[in-house]
């Protein structure tokens, strides 16, 4: 019997020897070990069932009544929570033997092993599973595992399934009511089964863009993530993934794609040139700038900005970039040929597709360029000739700004006004004389319009209030090109001829009314010439000589005087 003490002295597991009310008869050297009891203290005193969890007792106990209601040898298995001495609780798994009518024992012999760690080990995969469930089951995904044969039939479907396709979880399954591979539509049918068939046989996951029809016939984009799950053999036995629903970021894409086309024709319609760069290097350009620049339209996208400008005009733009400036500033560019071209640049910060990058506007200003070199040129040419004449001469923009180049000093004398004043008051329009403005406005819409050159007589008031008469003639001066270049007139003063005019209207009237109301008969008769007859003919005649002589004024006109 040596050994089989040597064997409950050193066996992990405990054996005890309880009497039916649970008092401990018996405990081997492991009930210390396991559970922290001397064995000593304890057998005789120890009611075991004091020390089971309150919870696990009624099911210990109602097990326990049925083995003795037994009248043969009976085993029960039972696995519960023991108080350990420190006060913690163990699982433990017991085997008890009721061995009540045999001589030698007259007792239950209960074997017991603590399990603690197996059923915190079940206890932490359940706990997982149970988190993993929870994390599928709020991940707007539905999870799945399927054969790897076609229609895809499915073993296991999360509770996503009725979401998405409008079916619930058990339909899905092998032998269900539909498969997932009926869902997918016809056209992405055979590209699916193609890619995952290519990426298990590469040993790959796989992901997928399609589209299914769900049980209402609403079509819905998804996105599915999967791998093969393999055999001890290598063999493909199953199917594991997620599929998302992407439905309404694949219509946002589909939107923003749209409205992407609608702005591309929009900027590829403007007539100056438009672009867009991150770190100075041009993402996208329009057609206008290419076409500027002798480009076709994709070659400036994915160079550097600073290539289309001239190298001493480089750090200009440097410096305007770096400093986020958006006040439009003038630079030289080059052409794809070589040749220069005059340009207004401005750009300012932008966000686009999630980046913050800079969009620059740019106007080929050449031709205005050149405009303004030949109003300095004339401007020099002339002014020295223009300020010599009695009369103010001025130059204005052609694009109908009616912003003045240059007004002659002789404005002063004439209006009263200095030529910076008179300028950069732009007081033409505002000192028009009220009779006249109107008339005169629409010359001057004419001449916008057809760039006839202009001649007309009006008034303008000086700055003491004054009615200046002047006449205007002004010419559109046009380049080699039919170009317009700008406008070139002429204000001459005519206030003394106009009084003049009115000197002799006015003189006129006061001899018709004395002429024509004197009560003798009075005759204007022509002076000597070489004709005789026509000396003598009447030119004009009163009222007093018609009646006086007996004829009409009409009668006496035709006829000749007696002497």
């Amino acid at each position: 019997m040596l050994w089989l003490r040597s064997a409950l002295k050193n066996a992990s597991e405990i054996v005890k020897v309880v009497d039916p009310d649970g008092t401990l008869r018996y405990a081997s050297p492991a009930f210390e070990k396991v559970l922290g009891y001397d064995s000593a203290e304890t057998v005789g005193t120890m009611n075991v069932l004091d020390h089971v969890h309150p919870d696990d007792l009624p099911r210990v106990l109602e097990a326990t009544e049925r083995a003795l209601a037994e009248e043969s040898v009976v085993s029960n298995v039972a696995e519960y929570r023991f108080r350990h001495a420190d006060g913690s609780w163990r699982w433990v798994e017991s085997v008890g033997t009721y061995l009540l009518d045999d001589p030698q024992v007259r007792g239950i012999v209960v074997n017991v092993r603590d399990v603690t760690g197996r059923r915190e080990a079940e206890e932490a995969a359940r706990e997982g599973e149970r988190r993993l469930a929870s994390v599928i089951s709020n991940a707007h995904a539905y999870a799945y595992r399927c054969l790897n044969e076609p229609g895809w039939p499915n073993e296991y479907a999360s509770d996503y399934a009725l979401e998405l396709t409008g079916y619930p979880p058990e339909d899905l399954l092998v032998g269900g009511k539909v498969q997932l591979g009926d869902l997918i539509v016809e056209e992405d049918r055979q590209r699916v089964w193609d890619g995952v068939q290519e990426a298990i046989a590469e040993g790959r996951g796989f992901e997928l863009r399609y589209a299914i029809r769900r049980s209402d016939g609403r079509i819905r984009h998804v996105r599915e993530y999967g791998q093969g799950v393999y055999g001890e053999g290598g063999e493909v036995v199953a199917l594991e993934g997620l599929v998302y629903d992407i439905t309404e970021h694949r219509e946002a894409e589909e939107r923003l794609r749209e409205a992407e086309e609608r702005l591309r024709g929009l900027a590829d319609a403007a007539f100056e040139g438009l672009l867009i760069a991150d770190g100075g290097v041009i993402l996208e350009a329009n057609r206008a700038l290419t076409e500027m620049f002798g480009y076709a339209l994709a070659e400036p996208v994915g160079r550097s900005a600073l290539e289309f400008v001239v190298p001493e005009h480089r750090d200009l733009a440097r410096r305007k970039i770096a400093s986020g400036s958006e006040d439009p500033y003038d630079l030289v560019g080059v052409r794809k040929d070589g040749t220069r071209i005059d340009l207004e640049v401005r750009g300012r910060a932008y966000s686009y597709r999630g980046r913050s990058v800079r969009v620059t506007a740019v106007r080929d200003v050449t031709e205005r360029k050149a405009a303004e070199e030949a109003l300095r040129e004339a401007e020099e040419r002339y002014r020295t000739l223009v300020e010599r004449i009695p009369a103010v001469t001025f130059v204005d923009r052609a694009e109908g700004s009616e912003e003045p180049v240059y007004v002659s000093p002789q404005v002063e004398g004439m209006l009263g006004y200095a030529p910076e004043e008179w300028m950069a008051g732009r007081l033409w329009r505002e000192r028009l004389h009220p009779e006249d403005r109107e008339r005169v406005l629409r010359s001057d819409e004419r001449f916008d319009r057809d760039g006839e050159p202009v001649d007309e007589e009006y008034r303008l008031l000086a700055k003491d209030g004054r009615a200046v008469w002047v006449r205007e003639e002004t010419v559109l001066v046009r380049g080699e090109g039919g170009e317009p270049l700008f406008v070139q007139g002429i204000l001459t003063d005519i206030t003394e001829r106009k009084d003049a005019e009115r000197a002799l209207r006015e003189s006129e009237e006061r001899f018709r009314g004395t002429f024509e109301d004197a009560p003798i008969g009075v005759a204007l008769v022509g002076l000597p010439s070489s004709s005789p007859e026509a000396d003598r003919r009447y030119l004009r005649v009163n009222p007093a000589l018609c009646e006086m002589l007996g004829y009409s004024e009409e009668e006496l006109l035709s006829m000749t005087t007696p002497t």
